[in-house]
């Protein structure tokens, strides 16, 4: 991927989650968080036995997004 250099220039925070039964490109969070240097609050998570879909995961992901908002109340 040629625009990493997009990744360092933002600022603001960043929750980003993939399935664990995704296709290996969407499975490396930790190389995208190294590349947002300027972010000083990225979250990141691979949630088990799912794909792209989450299909099964709904309440994960939701707990997972809400809890993320609420820490910026």
């Amino acid at each position: 991927m040629n625009n990493w250099f997009q990744f360092e220039s933002i600022d603001v925070p960043i929750l980003t989650f993939s399935g664990s039964e995704e296709t290996d490109n969407y499975l490396h969070l930790d190389l995208l968080k190294d590349k947002a240097k300027n972010c000083n609050n990225f979250k990141y998570k691979i949630i088990d036995q799912t794909n792209h879909f989450y299909v099964g995961k709904e309440k994960e992901v939701s707990f997972l997004v809400l809890e993320w908002i609420n820490n910026f109340r």
